[in-house]
């Protein structure tokens, strides 16, 4: 009488083994890939089809297995018919787009990983109107280079503006042009503006970008001469550009906040010069 085993097991090592002692035929299951660990008495069948693309380069198949009375067996690999293989692809998408050769798998099942020094925009929409069946998409270029610092510790200290411009070097692999730097500045000077105009009520803008520099010309200026005071200075130099009004809504908010924001310094200012007194 034959004796068939259907055990479970992942891995068969050398005690799992000595429990099939005796047995005509193991089946294994769980490994997609078909092998047969034991002198053809061991086997994982495998899976019929592709279940992941790490199987991409997996024969599939179904094993026949013949179990005479006397123990004896027989077993057969049978492959599969593939219908839609799984592929994993790589490059830019301008070849994914171009090139004939690959665009031969536009009927598999695609893993596609783009190696853009920039991301592209819409990657996905644009190869599925060449590849009928892209199941995911790996954006290379977003994956950044190695560092023994947290992404949080490197991006202690940063202003705004480096914070904006680590963000563009990090999605696209490269650092930002200067026309970028300088909409991610207009970008952040208008908010910082809309956000003072709440507070304050009324916040001009000025065509100057370096005060501290500037306002040391003027006084060299005044002081050579070139301008009869300061406020003469600033005022043939400085001009307001536009004036950003203050959202009420907003602004209401901040005047609720402000009296209680007073309030704090002379709340702790005690407890200020206590701390003072202990770490000096």
């Amino acid at each position: 009488m034959p004796r068939l085993a259907v055990p479970t097991k992942r891995e068969v090592d050398g005690k799992t083994r000595a429990l099939f002692e005796g047995v005509d035929y193991v089946a294994l299951g769980h490994l997609h890939g078909a092998q047969q660990p034991r002198n053809g008495r061991v086997v994982y069948s495998g899976s019929p089809l592709a279940y992941s693309f790490s199987e991409e380069h997996h024969t599939k198949s179904v094993t026949i297995v013949d179990l005479e009375q006397d123990g004896t067996v027989a077993i057969r690999q049978v492959p599969t018919p593939v219908h839609r293989p799984v592929i994993r692809l790589s490059g830019e998408l301008e070849e994914f787009l171009n090139v004939p050769s690959l665009r031969a798998q536009r009927s598999d099942l695609c893993s596609v990983h783009l190696a853009d020094c920039e991301t592209p925009i819409e990657p996905m929409g644009r190869l599925r109107q060449s590849y009928d069946h892209v199941l995911e998409l790996a954006l290379e270029s977003r994956l950044g280079h190695q560092h023994d610092l947290s992404y949080a510790k490197r991006l202690a200290g940063l202003s705004d503006l480096e914070l904006s411009e680590q963000f563009i070097a990090d999605m696209w692999g490269r650092p930002a042009l200067p026309t970028e730097t300088k909409l991610l500045q207009a970008g952040l000077e208008s908010l910082r503006s809309g956000q003072e105009s709440s507070v304050t009520g009324n916040e001009r803008s000025i065509n100057i970008d370096e005060g501290p520099a500037l306002g040391v010309a003027l006084l060299a200026g005044v002081g050579t001469g070139v301008y009869p005071s300061v406020a003469d200075a600033c005022k043939s130099v400085i001009k307001v550009t536009n004036t950003v009004k203050a959202d009420p809504k907003t602004k209401k908010v901040y005047d609720g906040f402000y009296p209680i924001y007073q309030s704090l310094y002379h709340s702790v200012k005690g407890q200020f010069e206590a701390v003072s007194k202990i770490v000096a």
